[in-house]
């Protein structure tokens, strides 16, 4: 693959893994409840929260080893920390949002639950990609 055709689908993949996995495990949430695990009462409320709280953190993984993968070798760490500054740039906007909201869908602590768990997704995505890059670029440098 070119190298100017890997740059241009950086993005476009981090987006594209991040919204199939938000809908994968949304789907996935519908179709199989925890009936058995929660009170009746409880089951709405707790499945919506169970589907938010994996997506928090699925769904940032997948879009940065997405869109680190797509890009070329070498590259990798490098744009997996540019990724993860624009997701924590919208993740800030969206915590900003949510603070000045007149109406709330959800309790603030649970967004800022969510969001502080995707920022350690996040992070921690970034550090096995750095660690990944780091053992091929070592392997790569010995004769």
């Amino acid at each position: 693959m070119p190298y100017w055709l890997r740059w241009t689908l950086v993005l476009p993949a981090a987006l594209g893994a991040y919204l199939g996995i938000q809908i994968l495990v949304g789907l996935s949430s519908e179709l199989f409840n925890l009936p058995w695990i929660l009170p009746s009462d409880w089951e709405n409320a707790a499945q919506d929260r169970l589907s938010q709280g994996l997506n928090s953190v699925v769904g940032p993984i997948a879009l940065i080893y997405a869109g680190a993968l797509t890009s070329p070798k070498g590259y990798r760490f490098h744009t997996s920390i540019a990724l993860a500054v624009l997701f924590g740039v919208v993740t800030g906007g969206i915590l900003a949002l949510s603070l000045f909201s007149a109406q709330q869908y959800h309790p603030l602590w649970w967004i800022f639950t969510t969001s502080a768990a995707s920022i350690a997704a996040v992070i921690v995505a970034c550090i096995k990609i750095h660690q990944t890059e780091g053992s091929y670029q070592r392997q790569s440098d010995t004769p």
